[in-house]
């Protein structure tokens, strides 16, 4: 009975305890990238990518990495330098 009770006030002063961390405070003062970078923990991290060139085909567009001589009529796009 004695175990009993004492549980029932260790929940009690638990929530208690607990009540006043609200949802606010940690939206608050959560860490996100921005605050991250801008605070100087974590310098931001350059992804550069890496040059694709896209060829028309019979059923989908088949992309290299590289252009393809003798192909630029069948050049769909490109991300990278100029191919021609």
């Amino acid at each position: 009975m004695i175990r009993h009770a004492y549980s029932v006030v260790l929940a009690v002063l638990l929530g208690a305890a607990l009540s006043g961390c609200g949802v606010e405070d940690l939206l608050e003062y959560r860490s996100t990238e921005h605050s991250i970078i801008t605070t100087g923990w974590v310098k931001p991290k350059v992804h550069i990518p890496e040059p694709i060139y896209c060829y028309r085909s019979l059923s989908a567009p088949m992309c290299f990495d590289e252009p393809r001589e003798g192909e630029e009529s069948r050049l769909v796009s490109y991300f990278g330098p100029r191919p021609y």
